[in-house]
């Protein structure tokens, strides 16, 4: 089955390749690194916001009010066009993915290898823990990386752009989001294999619990 961003890449890979192109790109803090390696490509500025489709409205209005497109996606499925509305939509990367092959003659599989050679593949993993309220209050103080477990991966950056993100100079990554709702920590990673990222899950959740 495609993911989210693959189905984004496959959409915005045609509109630079048949159309005007993309002024820009938006993804969420949760999201796949191949967003940003597409806007790469392409020289274009990719924006990363907080989880939560709500969040790309400003990025929107910035695309429309300078008369540019712009795509948008989050990991769990949410994906628009700032020519359309600023709220998730079901049915349009749909009809958008029939005019795709429609004119290409491509099948689904096809687009997606061939995105996956201009923009490469990776896993991505998601997961969730159950934690008490006193483990919730300690994670929302974190402001870098715990003395333990011992990182996995040389750090390159910290993100705290929505929860905890250690980004590693390998580029992968692992996310530590605080629910708002529930007693839940929610747990996301992406690396070039299933298992190093399922790694990076088992070693944020060491982390947790060793706080």
């Amino acid at each position: 089955p495609l993911t989210p961003e693959d189905t984004c890449l496959i959409l915005a890979h045609y509109w630079m390749r048949h159309h005007n192109g993309l002024s820009a790109v938006a993804t969420t803090v949760a999201s796949s690194r191949r967003i940003q390696q597409f806007a790469n490509t392409w020289h274009i500025p990719c924006v990363q916001t907080p989880v939560g489709f709500k969040e790309f409205t400003p990025f929107f209005a910035n695309v429309s009010a300078q008369g540019g497109l712009g795509f948008a996606v989050e990991s769990s499925g949410g994906f628009s066009a700032s020519c359309h509305t600023w709220e998730k939509c079901g049915f349009l990367p749909a009809i958008l993915m029939a005019g795709v092959i429609t004119h290409t003659r491509g099948s689904v599989s096809q687009l997606r290898r061939e995105v996956e050679e201009a923009y490469g593949t990776t896993s991505f993993v998601e997961d969730r823990l159950v934690v008490s309220e006193a483990v919730q209050s300690m994670l929302k103080t974190w402001h870098s990386t715990p003395p333990n477990p011992i990182c996995p991966q040389p750090l390159a950056r910290v993100d705290r752009t929505d929860g905890i993100k250690w980004v590693f100079e390998s580029g992968d990554w692992v996310l530590l989001r605080v629910s708002g709702t529930e007693p839940v920590v929610r747990l996301y990673s992406e690396s070039n294999t299933p298992a190093v990222a399922k790694a990076l899950i088992q070693w944020c959740q060491d982390v947790i619990h060793s706080g």
